[in-house]
């Protein structure tokens, strides 16, 4: 992937801001360049104010990451992870949709994949603005907008009054997102959307996680979960053997590669 300086300075921004452990000899190899050239692009982002120099790589001068973000993380990578997990509920009625990043393609795809017939197909019950707007623009989907506290960052609802409404719903699936799993623990570094994500799982009968390959050995701040509550797990890379060595038996690992993967 070879770009022109200040576009590769962007795209590593964006990657610390998704992943604070970013390796240097990883990102020399994926903007195809050396790890000279890397270091030199770090230093140049540290005397801006934007990244702060540590032993061995760097660290980002910034809060959490929002979502506007981390949508320009890996787009074709959340696309293809979207695209199978859609599928994969094809024949679901009655869904819940988490927020974020990957939700937003994820949405789009339904929205496409759903038949405009007249009549309802399907009905969505999602937190995130974003996801009601995508999915509502088909009017054979019903969109059902869980109340709450907004929270411009992640264009979502959180809190009590989120977490009560989505009790009053059994659905057949969940879609669900996460900063992070390590071992068998899936984590988050949003506490309020940790609560939310905890209260769609117990409505949901079948739950579907979507986890990029670089979250992979990243704890984040809280857990969610243990793998042994999620039905699928969805990536978008083969990732190595270790990731998956304390999965039960339970899950069902899909890898959304492109072709060449």
């Amino acid at each position: 992937m070879k770009l022109r300086k200040r576009d590769r300075q962007q795209k590593i921004l964006d990657e610390f801001r998704l992943s604070p452990s970013v390796r240097l000899g990883d990102l020399a190899e994926h903007y195809a360049v050396t790890k000279e050239t890397i270091r030199r692009d770090i230093d140049e982002l540290s005397a801006q104010g934007l990244l702060a120099r540590t032993y061995g790589g760097a660290s980002l001068l910034n809060r959490e990451p929002g979502l506007n973000e981390r949508t320009r993380v890996n787009p074709e990578g959340r696309r293809r992870m979207a695209a199978l997990a859609a599928d994969l509920i094809a024949d679901s009625a009655i869904v819940m949709i988490d927020t974020g990043s990957t939700m937003i393609h994820v949405c789009e795809r339904l929205a496409l994949l759903v038949p405009n017939t007249g009549s309802i197909a399907l009905t969505a019950i999602t937190n995130s603005l974003g996801n009601a707007t995508i999915l509502g623009a088909n009017p054979s989907i019903r969109v059902i907008l869980c109340p709450g506290t907004y929270d411009e960052r992640e264009n979502a609802a959180f809190g009590p009054q989120t977490v009560e409404f989505i009790a009053r719903f059994k659905v057949d699936a969940v879609l669900m997102s996460a900063g992070g799993l390590d071992g068998d623990i899936v984590s988050d570094a949003n506490s309020e959307a940790v609560a939310v994500k905890r209260a769609m799982l117990r409505q949901a009968g079948r739950t579907i996680l979507l986890m990029e390959r670089r979250k992979f050995n990243h704890p984040q701040f809280e857990q969610v979960c243990t793998l042994s509550e999620i039905s699928d797990l969805v990536t978008d890379s083969p990732v190595i053997a270790g990731s998956f060595a304390a999965a039960p038996a339970t899950v069902t690992v899909h890898i959304a590669g492109a072709a060449s993967d």
